[in-house]
């Protein structure tokens, strides 16, 4: 089969304090993305890589400032008293197993050899239900990992699966001979979920002394619950017995 092509366009070559990176690409209820998309602005990250895929949906993005390929970005964030930051986010998962593989692959090898040495993935945990507040579990290439995500009232997880790029990049870590841990936090994967995001954010901010202000989320927040409202009242609307009127004959 082909190789995927994947195009690196560098916008920049930071200089970068034994940085960790923590990565997410759209998954259920789009808990990754809405969480990478918080963290950008917040610690105001600059993007530094971008990357092209065969793997993506041939496709434009129509956008305020003009036209866009659907595509990956790798950014930095400095920090003065603290290990520096690298995030990755993406517009979409791509389409084919093999493009998931090359990009997860790439990213790492980019982001080694800028020093990194732990990985950090999010992501959804499926419910099948709406929740009021969402539990945050986490796992680990190495165990000596798991008491750290124990202490601040993450919930180990010890079976199940990680899909997708959210998963891959975690897994490669270990080919890579890096460490990883994903954190997840419960959605129902119907509708966006701020909450689930916010919950993971929450977390990561106790993890890496990020400082951030989760006020911003809940603008987000407001909107989902009148989403949740809507379906809930839609539900018991189709749940409602309808009342049957005895059959009338034509004399």
């Amino acid at each position: 089969m082909e190789k995927i092509k994947l195009l690196v366009k560098v916008l920049e070559k930071p200089l970068l304090n034994d940085p960790i990176m923590i990565s997410g690409v759209p998954d259920s209820g789009l808990v990754a993305k809405i969480t990478i998309d918080y963290l950008i602005p917040s610690l105001k990250a600059k993007p530094f890589i971008e990357l092209y895929s065969y793997g993506f949906s041939p496709q434009v993005l129509v956008k305020k400032d003009g036209l866009d390929l659907v595509k990956g970005v790798l950014y930095y964030v400095k920090r003065d008293s603290d290990r520096d930051i690298i995030l990755f986010t993406a517009d979409e998962q791509p389409r084919l197993p093999e493009a998931a593989y090359d990009i997860c692959s790439n990213v790492l090898d980019i982001v080694k050899e800028l020093g990194v040495k732990l990985v950090y993935t999010v992501g959804a945990s499926i419910t099948g239900i709406f929740v009021e507040k969402p539990k945050v579990y986490g796992v680990a290439t190495n165990s000596k990992l798991l008491p750290e995500l124990e202490k601040i009232g993450i919930f180990i997880m010890n079976q199940g699966t990680i899909t997708w790029m959210n998963g891959l990049m975690l897994g490669l870590t270990k080919l890579k001979e890096m460490e990883g841990i994903f954190i997840s936090a419960e959605t129902s994967g119907y509708i966006p979920d701020a909450k689930a995001a916010r919950a993971i954010v929450k977390k990561l901010n106790d993890l890496l002394n990020l400082n951030l202000n989760l006020e911003g989320f809940k603008e987000m927040i407001d909107e989902m619950e009148k989403n949740i409202k809507n379906i809930k009242e839609y539900q018991s609307y189709k749940e409602e017995p309808v009342e049957k009127k005895p059959s009338e004959f034509y004399k």
